[in-house]
């Protein structure tokens, strides 16, 4: 992709990028009410499947604006890389931002999680997938993270084969040095408690499982989005200096 189109708009779509295709609904209206595009102007659309490409305006009409698909900016390139974050559902603005900003960070999975401590707050799923979409657009990415049913505590843990555990007041290692000793960071699995921690009888389940290595965020105790935004970013950090 050349400089003179990365100050385009990018948005998603989730239908075939061929000819002439309609945009309806909050796509249509961010076009034509919030952008007011014309006829002629440039945008950019990009399709998990397709990559991105260039498109043309070609009609704004009252329900639906038409574009052009044009030629391909990015292809898609196979990325065996996953992060999947482990995490209980939390209050709506800050769950925003923790969707919003770890999607930003590159995760691939969302295993949303209940445990005792948990919060009694519920988010629909075509929510979290506006924000999942909004983010990638915002950062480039030519995926959409995926959202995965809500399972208890316990159900996550045996599920998942190796997950790094956030875990507060305890005498574990420091969630850098973690990583740094493991072999292969292409799959990472990291979970984050409720607000107010695991219980003891939680931790002792944590403890029997020889697949959860709990790991420490600092000295400092961490909200939810703050811990999850914490430990994208280092698993970023980390496979950055080993593609070094």
């Amino acid at each position: 992709m050349t400089s003179e189109h990365q100050h385009l708009r990018r948005l998603y779509v989730d239908q075939p990028l061929k000819g002439v295709i309609a945009l309806r609904d909050n796509q249509h209206h961010y076009l034509r009410n919030v952008l007011r595009v014309e006829v002629g102007n440039l945008i950019r659309v990009f399709h998990v499947k397709q990559g991105e490409f260039l498109a043309e305006i070609q009609e704004v009409k009252k329900k639906e604006t038409l574009v052009l698909i044009k030629e391909q900016l990015r292809k898609v390139v196979a990325d065996s890389r996953c992060v999947t974050l482990i995490a209980p559902i939390i209050h709506k603005d800050r769950m925003q931002m923790m969707i919003e900003k770890t999607t930003e960070l590159g995760m691939t999975h969302f295993q949303p999680i209940t445990s005792a401590r948990s919060e009694n707050h519920k988010a629909k799923q075509d929510k979290i997938e506006a924000w999942f979409i909004e983010a990638a657009e915002q950062s480039e990415r030519l995926d959409i993270p995926v959202l995965l049913p809500t399972i208890s505590f316990q159900q996550a843990v045996r599920q998942y084969r190796q997950i790094l555990v956030a875990v507060e007041r305890q005498n574990t290692a420091p969630l850098l040095d973690a990583l740094k000793m493991t072999e292969n960071n292409e799959t990472v699995n990291v979970m984050i408690g409720p607000a107010g921690g695991f219980t003891e009888e939680e931790m002792a389940f944590l403890s029997e499982q020889e697949s959860v290595q709990g790991v420490s965020l600092g000295e400092t105790i961490l909200r939810v989005e703050t811990a999850a935004i914490y430990m994208l970013s280092v698993i970023n950090a980390v496979r950055a200096i080993k593609n070094n």
